[in-house]
């Protein structure tokens, strides 16, 4: 899982990483590895066999391969598994006819044995065109939120990971240089929403705490969890009307922000929705990760996680990495079992995403070089990453 490859990541110095980059024909492969490389884009052949190409720099030497992705060529992708660090798929958002298609070959990919938790990479390309699909309605069509982490180590899955945060290789070497020296680092997790939402009895929940007995917070509460090297420090603040304006007394030095939303309490979606985005233009928690909790789910009037991001407007969020939840904080759905996992990839993804707007000289709030990102899954313990990309830019 995530962890398991922090730890080997951070000892890799000198490592070669051989990442696969496969996809139907004429989804823009050679083309998005010609621009990873800064190489002509104008003149790109359909790939009949393989391109390599290799980008050394910080002690990584990134060897990416191109497959061919004609129908003729797609059984001799196996040849390629062996020792594959990353799987790139790359798909054309904008052929509609060929979604089925694609969605075969890549399900039939995350049943490869040889693939097995290999971090998979999806771009969803050709954005640029106006008939292009959105990454996050082509994730529901693919049906992407249904792929699970394997029962059993004899399982055949493919895990599937947020390591990458921007179509280019200054921003993976970025993130595997910060994965690397990440080892002991504190993670402060900031733990904000209206009064009423579950805030408190989501904390007790994540570290295994009695919750029957929950009053509301009138001040703060702290709860703090160590595992694998990472200590998580988790701040709980009131969200009373009243206390809400000393939010930003916590403010300093959050490396993710948690919010979470009464998903049954219609009343109250513009409100929290308002808090929200106050919350988003403050300047200390700028570039900083969101992950929303559309809580309650459990109970039967609550409203599904994708319709409270569209009512929301979620997808308007450019500035950071997000990503929203459907959990019960009562029962611990959608919330037990992926405490770590996210608040590790999330600290993580700050980390790199700063790192990138910085080498680029760009505010870090509003960076335009820096794709657009939209988490949407079900499982957030193997996270789509699917980045906008255009077709014929250098990304």
């Amino acid at each position: 899982g995530i962890l398991a490859l922090l730890k080997r990541l951070r000892s890799s110095s000198g490592k070669e990483v051989r990442i696969l980059l496969l996809g139907l024909d004429n989804a823009g492969k050679t083309t998005l590895l010609k621009g990873l490389v800064s190489e002509d884009i104008t003149q790109v052949t359909p790939t009949q066999g393989f391109n390599i190409k290799s980008v050394v720099s910080d002690g990584f030497k990134l060897n990416v391969w191109d497959i061919g992705g004609q129908r003729k060529i797609r059984p001799y992708w196996k040849n390629y598994f062996e020792n594959a660090d990353v799987l790139i798929y790359v798909i054309d958002s904008s052929d509609k006819r060929r979604f089925d298609e694609t969605g075969m070959e890549l399900m039939e990919l995350l049943e490869e044995e040889k693939l097995a938790a290999v971090p998979l990479l999806i771009f969803a390309n050709k954005q640029d065109l106006v008939n292009a699909v959105t990454a996050s309605a082509l994730a529901e069509g693919l049906q992407l939120h249904t792929i699970r982490e394997p029962n059993t180590m004899a399982s055949a899955s493919l895990s599937m990971v947020a390591y990458f945060f921007s179509a280019s290789v200054k921003g993976i070497l970025a993130l595997l240089k910060r994965l690397r020296s990440s080892s002991g680092k504190e993670v402060r997790i900031l733990l904000l929403g209206l009064d009423n939402a579950g805030k408190t009895t989501l904390l007790k929940g994540l570290v295994s705490e009695d919750i029957t007995q929950v009053t509301p917070t009138q001040g703060f509460n702290i709860k703090s969890v160590v595992s694998d090297g990472f200590k998580l420090n988790v701040w709980d603040i009131g969200g009373q009307r009243k206390i809400r304006p000393y939010w930003k007394n916590y403010f300093e030095n959050a490396d993710v922000l948690i919010y979470v939303i009464d998903s049954s309490d219609k009343r109250r979606f513009d409100e929290t929705g308002m808090e929200l985005m106050e919350l988003l233009e403050e300047e200390k928690l700028a570039a900083v990760p969101l992950l929303i909790f559309a809580n309650k789910q459990d109970l039967v009037n609550a409203v599904t996680a994708s319709a409270l991001a569209e009512g929301l407007q979620l997808h308007t969020i450019r500035d950071r990495h997000w990503q929203i939840q459907p959990c019960s904080a009562i029962t611990l759905e959608g919330v037990k079992s992926q405490k770590l996992i996210v608040v590790i990839t999330m600290f993580n993804s700050r980390k790199a995403w700063i790192g990138y707007a910085e080498t680029y000289g760009k505010n870090k709030r509003r960076c335009s070089s820096i794709p657009e990102f939209c988490w949407n899954t079900h499982d957030l313990s193997y996270i789509v990453y699917l980045t906008h990309c255009q077709s014929d830019e250098s990304v």
